[in-house]
């Protein structure tokens, strides 16, 4: 597992990456938060009241990659 917060472009940058089962994230990320679970929807939910972003890749077999953008410096509607 590779975990590492850094600030990169005016942004902190939260990164997660394992080598695991990993899954299929346009199915996962295409069904409602009750549907996916808590965890996915809820650090996407938080991101966003952030003004950041959360980015998945994953591939069943291969692992997955969450990074979690969160912008710093500037002001928030």
């Amino acid at each position: 597992m590779h975990l590492a917060i850094r600030q990169a472009e005016g942004a902190v940058l939260l990164e997660v990456e394992d080598d695991g089962r990993g899954f299929e994230a346009s199915l996962i990320l295409g069904h409602s938060s009750r549907e996916k679970g808590l965890g996915l929807a809820a650090l996407n939910e938080r991101a966003k009241m952030l003004g950041g972003s959360l980015q998945i890749d994953s591939q069943k077999g291969r692992g997955t990659r969450i990074i979690c953008a969160i912008p710093v410096g500037q002001p928030r509607d």
